[in-house]
């Protein structure tokens, strides 16, 4: 996160693009439309109005949003890297990675853009690990019951960040019934 310092003074208060404008037309009061996921635009209304209230400014409101997103995207990432390194990936690796993750320009300019995107590639980022990690405790025989929680919520994020997530869901699930067949109730009470 420390890397995408320097975007958010560079693009102050953070990148707001034209669909963007549109949620933000919507929290402010437009007429809600269907064409952005509602969860994504409740997001940004629930960070602009708790930044505007509290910072007294609608450019730090956005910028609020954009330190969030720096967030939620360097924690994804964080994870990422993190879960590698307990797997045994040689640490030039992992460093190479991180370097990737932290100076590439384009996740330093996505970091701070106010879109669906990041949240959901944050959110479907997690998703992944979280499965890895279920496979892995269930080949060991280790309880799930605390991953097979965080699987709803993950889901439910996976599904309403995008439009179209929820498809993307529906076509996984057979997938996942299959290899998580082993432990059929608690995956199809989770999903």
């Amino acid at each position: 996160m420390a890397a995408y310092i320097t975007y958010i003074l560079t693009f102050y208060p953070g990148v707001v693009e034209y669909d963007s404008l549109l949620q933000l037309r919507q929290v402010l009061g437009e007429t809600y439309i269907n064409h952005h996921p509602w969860l994504h635009t409740m997001i940004i209304k629930i960070i602009y109005d708790t930044g505007f209230a509290v910072l007294g400014s609608e450019n730090r409101a956005v910028a609020l949003y954009s330190i969030w997103s720096m967030g939620i995207f360097s924690s994804a990432y964080a994870t990422a890297i993190s879960y590698l390194y307990k797997k045994g990936v040689k640490k030039y690796w992992l460093v190479l990675l991180l370097f990737f993750c932290a100076f590439c320009p384009i996740n330093g300019i996505y970091s701070i853009t106010m879109w669906k995107d990041i949240p959901f590639a944050a959110a479907v980022l997690f998703f992944i690990l979280l499965i890895c990690k279920l496979f892995e405790n269930m080949k060991q025989q280790k309880s799930n019951l605390l991953y097979w929680l965080l699987f709803i919520p993950l889901s439910f994020l996976m599904c309403f960040l995008r439009t179209n997530g929820l498809y993307a869901f529906l076509l996984i699930l057979p997938v996942l019934l299959f290899i998580f067949r082993q432990q059929k109730k608690p995956f199809l009470l989770s999903a």
